[in-house]
């Protein structure tokens, strides 16, 4: 199972990852947070903004932004109602932000690699 982030989840939709993750996606062994798929669907909705994510979806046609509209089925989602539980009893003595909190409840809930891209790979 892998977790990724959102600049990962635009280019598995973008079809521009690599074989390892489209892979992963057809197998049903793909999957992202809730909060890294608000991240895109905002960047996707108000591409006036400059950050990394917008800025991608801004060299996009309007027609080529279509498939980010929804999440495709072959990538999986999990709600707060499964992954607050495992958010909330995780204590490791600092507190993390929500994105930061969801994601590690996520990767500990299911087992799963995290892969994030990494600002210099952006």
């Amino acid at each position: 199972m892998l977790l990724i982030d959102d600049a990962l989840l635009f280019r598995v939709v973008a079809q521009t990852a690599g074989a390892e993750l489209h892979e992963a996606a057809g197998g049903g062994q793909l999957l992202t947070t809730g909060s890294w798929y608000y991240r895109l669907a905002r960047a996707v909705r108000q591409s006036e903004w400059t950050g990394a994510l917008s800025s991608a979806v801004a060299l996009l046609h309007n027609a080529e932004r279509s498939p980010f509209r929804a999440l495709p089925h072959r990538i999986g989602l999990l709600d707060f109602r499964t992954v607050v539980p495992t958010m909330a009893a995780r204590n490791v003595g600092r507190q993390l932000n929500l994105l930061a909190e969801e994601a590690l409840g996520a990767a500990l809930l299911l087992d799963a690699e995290s892969c994030l891209l990494s600002p210099t790979h952006q």
